[in-house]
């Protein structure tokens, strides 16, 4: 009788209580309260369905449920985290699904989905889905999706989309879109859609769109689209569209259409600028400018057509509508009626009144009068 109740013990204890191995090259030391890797366990088991508490997880395969780590976890290239990790230092495996929790970190390999927070950093070498907090960064070597928080910085090797918070920058390699809000700056390598706002600039290797919010300028190497606000300036090596505010410039390399006000000066490289314009200084471009276009310098273009008016000089091959400055000068044509101390066109078309009114194409005397010319 005494010899079957060892037996039963020795038996109930194989299953309950000992230690095991795992079927792989590393021995898995762990023993546990429960059977086929079920229930409660203690130490490296490389599989668990329930609660695991291990020291230090290596060679880790698949855990299911709670998983608690006491300190640095290595050689989880493998391994797999559906549920909850916890880890004084942080939880480490190639793919954790649920919610991770570290003091110092949370560390995953292919992909990290769900709630993430790091005290120092939340990092993933391939995608990164879900919400996610780092105390000083959320790196992510792939993409980024869902809410990112970065007390310092969130870095995304791929593109970012949601909700994308950092104290000093946002930097992507590929795009970002949604509410990008930085305290420095925002950077991205590809486009930039949505709501960005960064604490002194924006910049996009590509197109920047939506409402974007700056200090200090906005830029974007393709075209910027939507309300553009900046405290210094809005500068775009495609077109700049919208509503554009730039407290010293606007400069737009292939045009700027739209509500356009800035400080000093509203520029267009190539392209036409078209609608409400606006600003203290000079509006110029190399085509044409049309709209209600007031500077309080000068306007320059081959073209200018509207409303015109600015401080000193309006200066254009082609000068048509409604033209008020000190001095208006048209290289070609002039039609319509302009005002100042001095008007001259090679061609007119219209009226002129001023002090001194020269029409280039009336004959003798009447080339230059005072006070009105005219030409039909």
């Amino acid at each position: 009788m005494r010899k079957h109740l060892l037996l039963y013990f020795f038996f109930l204890t194989s299953i309950i209580f000992g230690q095991q191995q795992d079927s792989i090259p590393f021995t898995h030391s762990y023993f546990q309260l429960g059977a086929s890797n079920s229930g409660l366990v203690f130490g490296n088991s490389g599989y668990s369905s329930g609660i695991r508490i291990n020291w230090s997880d290596k060679h880790l395969e698949e855990i299911n449920g709670i998983n608690i780590t006491l300190w640095n976890s290595s050689d989880n290239s493998n391994g797999t985290i559906n549920g909850l990790a916890l880890g004084i230092v942080g939880p480490s495996a190639d793919r954790i699904n649920g919610v991770a929790l570290g003091t110092a970190a949370v560390v995953a390999g292919s992909s990290l989905n769900g709630i993430s927070i790091g005290g120092l950093a939340v990092i993933s070498e391939g995608t990164a889905k879900g919400i996610k907090v780092g105390g000083l960064a959320v790196i992510s070597n792939s993409d980024l999706r869902g809410i990112a928080f970065g007390g310092l910085a969130t870095v995304s090797s791929g593109s970012a989309m949601g909700i994308i918070i950092s104290g000093f920058a946002n930097v992507t390699d590929e795009s970002i879109s949604g509410l990008n809000v930085s305290g420095l700056a925002s950077i991205s390598k590809g486009s930039a859609s949505g709501i960005n706002f960064g604490g002194l600039a924006l910049i996009s290797n590509e197109d920047l769109s939506g409402i974007n919010l700056s200090s200090l300028a906005n830029i974007a190497d393709g075209n910027s689209t939507g309300l553009n606000l900046s405290g210094l300036a809005n500068i775009s090596n495609g077109s700049l569209t919208g509503i554009n505010f730039g407290g010293l410039a606007l400069i737009g390399n292939d045009g700027v259409q739209g509500i356009n006000i800035s400080g000093a000066a509203i520029i267009s490289g190539k392209e036409d600028i078209t609608g409400l314009n606006l600003t203290v200084g000079a509006i110029q471009c190399a085509n044409s400018i049309t709209g209600i276009n007031i500077a309080g310098y000068r306007l320059k273009a081959s073209e200018i057509t509207g409303l015109n008016i600015s401080g000193v000089m309006n200066k254009a091959d082609i000068m048509t509508g409604l033209s008020v400055a000190l001095y208006n000068r048209a290289y070609d044509t002039q039609t319509g009626l302009s005002i100042g101390i001095f008007n001259h066109a090679d061609n007119l078309d219209g009226v002129q009144l001023g002090l001194i009114n020269y029409a280039g194409n009336n004959s003798g005397i009447l080339k230059i009068l005072p006070f009105i010319n005219a030409h039909f």
